[in-house]
């Protein structure tokens, strides 16, 4: 029961935490979109409409794909909404794991594609920034 409720309050604790990015958006943005109602025909359906999600999207989009992105609740809701949305170079897998698994080779590529991404949503952003 003790591990029961422990779980709990740390569900609560996150089902309640807003991060500094939900904080801050203008209340008159609307992250809520309709259900689909009917078949919808695309070329690629993204799954979630978080950070990684939606630059997948925009990426997938400008390679001139037609995308459907879904996600369970609103835009940003969950991991992206909830935390930092790990916008780091560090990742969840230890790189001495990495390197144990595919070499220091394969090691240093997931430290590179790291950065890339990173360096790719921030271009994205300032793009986007410039152009409102």
């Amino acid at each position: 029961s003790e591990g029961m409720d422990v779980a709990q309050s740390f569900a609560d604790m996150i089902n309640n935490t807003n991060s500094y990015l939900l904080s801050t958006l203008p209340p008159t943005l609307n992250l809520s979109f309709p259900r689909l109602s009917t078949d919808v025909h695309t070329d690629v359906l993204v799954i979630g409409a978080g950070i990684s999600g939606l630059t997948t999207a925009f990426l997938l989009k400008q390679a001139g794909k037609k995308v459907t992105v879904i996600d369970q609740f609103t835009v940003g809701s969950g991991e992206t909404g909830k935390t930092t949305a790990h916008l780091t170079e560090v990742i969840d897998t230890r790189y001495s794991v990495l390197s144990r698994h595919f070499g220091k080779v394969g090691s240093r590529w997931a430290a590179q594609a790291s950065k890339i991404a990173l360096g790719k949503i921030a271009h994205i952003c300032s793009e986007l920034t410039e152009n409102a």
